[in-house]
């Protein structure tokens, strides 16, 4: 949220959500079980698949701390593939394909900070502004049929995003 107007809300017990967030061990239901200490720490799946992010309870959760795996880094990773963002080729970024270990100074990359705004767009500067109109109510966003991304709601209802449109 600090680098695109995304907004995080907390919502607990039977509340819709849009990212499910579960702490499961082994086979859990999805087809892709955990292996228990060590390998895979978790999952997500991409928006297109709900979203809905998986930690291995196995694992030896810790925040700030060398001794264990430190959930914040590898949550805000799994988070980024909720929103839709794949593996980077840069080791030292977020979303490279490994856990690298506690980074007690953390903070995003350029490489991070690109590609959820390739996705959202830029931070905006002004507080309170609203989204520009629907695509169909700006003739020169059809003039160009690619969209950066799409979201399928639990409702089936699709969403397209384009630059600061929806």
């Amino acid at each position: 949220s600090g680098e695109t107007d995304l907004t995080f809300t907390r919502k607990t017990g039977h509340e819709n959500v849009h990212i499910e967030i579960r702490f499961e061990v082994g086979e859990h239901g999805d087809g892709d079980p955990f292996d228990g200490p060590g390998g895979t720490l978790a999952h997500a799946y991409f928006p297109v698949y709900g979203g809905d992010a998986h930690f291995d309870d196995a694992e030896r959760w810790t925040i700030k701390s060398y001794c264990g795996t430190n959930l914040f880094q590898v949550a805000a990773h799994e988070f980024g593939h909720s929103l839709g963002l794949s593996h980077s080729d840069v080791k030292s970024v977020l979303m490279a394909p490994f856990y690298r270990g506690y980074d007690p100074h953390f903070i995003l990359d350029q490489d991070d900070v690109s590609a959820i705004q390739a996705l959202y767009g830029t931070k905006s500067t002004s507080r309170g502004s609203r989204p520009l109109p629907p695509a169909e109510e700006d003739p020169e966003l059809c003039k160009d049929p690619k969209v950066d991304a799409m979201f399928n709601t639990k409702d089936g209802e699709i969403i397209a995003f384009k630059g600061k449109h929806y």
